[in-house]
């Protein structure tokens, strides 16, 4: 779909002043190495935030670069990643992504998007990720959480799976903003986690609403946790 200017205008407005005076504002998000912003993306996976956070410092201390990962013991590295859950996997995933960056990169992240998806663990979203936090390419990045928010204002059936829909891509890469695109996508994360929730919507606070197709048609207009 082709968004109409004026739809834009007011999208990008909404979310510029939600973050400006509400976003989260993480550690993470002011890195631009590409190994700590590829680290952090794969440790949000699964998790919350905040956990993460309690772990960020501690863990980027040890773990400062891809030699530490490689020479780490599996113990020690599961033993660091307990509080996030799914620790094997974890230790597993991250361990493979060092030896495969060793051997074929030069234990340097790629900074293009087929290079990135060749990583092991390493899909749409995280590349996306990548590329717009570490690298400064304008990338929108989707996950179900901002394909909510999406299919919410402009009136979208939900997806089954969110990496293959090429028209909310499409449609994200189209709200991007020329400048300050970091933030857009920050903001739409942070309003999807604080504002428009999958279950606790709310509505009356959402600078959104008056366009939102999910609230105009009654969905959300009489939601009480708004």
């Amino acid at each position: 779909m082709r968004v109409p200017a004026p739809d834009k205008r007011f999208f990008r407005g909404q979310i510029r002043k939600f973050y400006a005076r509400s976003g989260r504002h993480f550690k993470w998000r002011r890195e631009a190495d590409p190994y700590r912003v590829l680290i952090t993306e794969i440790l949000l996976k699964k998790t919350t935030a905040k956990k993460v956070e309690t772990i960020y410092d501690r863990f980027f201390a040890e773990y400062s670069g891809w030699g530490d990962l490689m020479s780490a013991k599996p113990r020690d590295l599961r033993r660091d990643l307990r509080h996030l859950g799914l620790q094997k996997q974890r230790t597993k995933a991250l361990g493979k992504l060092a030896q495969v960056l060793r051997i074929k990169h030069g234990n340097k992240v790629p900074s293009t998007y087929d290079g990135l998806v060749s990583l092991p663990g390493v899909g749409r979203y995280t590349a996306n990720a990548v590329l717009c936090f570490a690298y400064g390419e304008p990338r929108p990045v989707v996950d179900v959480n901002v394909a909510r928010v999406l299919q919410r204002f402009f009136g979208l059936p939900p997806t089954r799976d969110v990496n293959r829909d090429e028209p909310l891509w499409e449609l994200a890469k189209q709200l991007l903003p020329k400048g300050h695109f970091k933030e857009h996508n920050f903001g739409i994360i942070d309003f999807a986690a604080r504002i428009c929730g999958a279950v606790r919507l709310k509505c009356v606070e959402c600078g959104l609403a008056p366009r939102c197709a999910y609230f105009t048609t009654g969905h959300g207009a009489n939601n009480k946790n708004s």
